[in-house]
């Protein structure tokens, strides 16, 4: 079975100065480039900034999914993934440099962190599986089936238990800072469907 992953948690977007972003994912960029750039004056900033770096690569495993369901050539999957795995690095370098803000910073950081490192393992994983993935699912042999599942369960279970703690953390940041949460975001799919709109 292939499952959708969806990061329930979501920034509290915050309108900046300048032109207005044609997108959401554009907008989720705007405030992964302030974060990174070190403009950061309070802890709604900071929270914004990190779940925009995560949002971003969130974005990614929405593609990868999609060129999964249309069940894409090897080597369009292959060009998608290398993609994402750039965008990958990119994340992983800037929330390194990140300085850390507010009370229980470094740990919300890090939770990010380790976030982002188990989706970087499901964007290898469609990568080493992207043979298999070309193929419809109607067309699997069980063995493939079974092969995909494993694997796949098993980064997933990993990712979920990362995903779960930043959430915690987040919780117990935004309490620590006297910060309200905004749980009405739009999450990574509807990102994703937005930005290939015509």
């Amino acid at each position: 079975m292939k499952k959708l992953l969806l990061l329930p948690i979501t920034a509290l977007l915050i309108t900046s100065c300048g032109e207005e972003p044609k997108n959401e994912l554009e907008a989720q960029e705007n405030i992964a480039e302030n974060i990174e750039a070190g403009a950061v004056y309070g802890p709604v900033d900071y929270n914004d900034g990190l779940l925009a770096e995560i949002t971003i690569l969130e974005v990614k495993i929405q593609m990868l999914e999609d060129l999964d369901a249309k069940d894409v050539p090897t080597e369009e999957m292959v060009a998608a993934c290398k993609e994402s795995m750039a965008e990958y690095d990119k994340v992983l370098t800037a929330l390194n440099k990140i300085e850390p803000y507010g009370v229980k910073g470094d740990e919300f950081k890090q939770a990010v962190i380790e976030l982002v490192k188990h989706t970087g393992k499901v964007i290898s994983l469609y990568n080493e599986y992207s043979s298999i993935l070309s193929v419809p699912d109607a067309d699997w042999t069980n063995e493939n089936a079974q092969i995909w599942d494993d694997a796949y369960n098993a980064i997933y279970d990993d990712y979920e238990i990362a995903n779960d703690k930043c959430i915690e953390v987040q919780g117990q940041y935004a309490s620590l800072n006297n910060m309200s949460l905004d749980y009405t975001g739009a999450t990574a799919e509807e990102i994703y469907e937005e930005s290939i709109a015509k």
